[in-house]
């Protein structure tokens, strides 16, 4: 997958399962190991009022330097090489304000490129899927409830971890 390339995070998508008790958060996570294929490092339980709740949301906070770094590099130079491939096409054109001045019109189209992917690569360090869950379950935790919290790789793991948690919990929210 070429969005790949501009993530450094190692687990893209979340998953989240509420719960009254702690015991049934434990029962979760415990069959979440034993039915998905998940590590026991991907699967996180947040209590009540838990300190820890931002860590366990988001561990990967190298991961999302890197990935602001990545998006941000990448899809620079991705922009700026695009603006220039569609100055070429402008320039060998009939259209005389392109060809009049070709040094305006590849530096014109090079700028707006490099600040377009730029801005897109802005967009995807912000990751607003992920702030619904993060939202939910801190607001939640903070009123008492028990979550389950999945760290998946792709869209696979996030679905099998959806369908057993479906199977306790009847509210279960994900990204991606």
């Amino acid at each position: 997958m070429a969005t790949l390339a501009i993530f450094g995070e190692k687990y893209l998508s979340r998953v989240a399962a509420e719960f009254a008790t702690g015991e049934q958060a434990r029962e979760a996570a415990d069959r979440l190991v034993r039915q998905s294929g998940l590590s026991s490092r991907q699967v996180r339980i947040v209590k009540p009022n838990d300190p820890a709740v931002e860590k366990k949301l988001e561990p990967e906070t190298r991961g999302i330097a890197r990935t602001l770094v990545l998006a941000h590099v990448v899809l620079g130079i991705a922009g700026f090489l695009l603006g220039l491939l569609i100055a070429s096409i402008l320039v060998t054109t009939d259209i005389r304000a392109f060809t009049s001045n070709p040094l305006y019109t590849y530096g014109a189209l090079a700028g707006f490129g490099t600040v377009g992917g730029l801005l897109l690569g802005g967009f995807f360090t912000l990751r607003p899927d992920h702030d619904v869950v993060i939202a939910w379950v801190e607001d939640a935790a903070r009123n008492g409830h028990w979550f389950v919290v999945v760290h998946a790789r792709d869209h696979d793991e996030e679905q099998r971890a959806r369908d057993v948690l479906k199977d306790m919990s009847d509210n279960v929210v994900g990204t991606l």
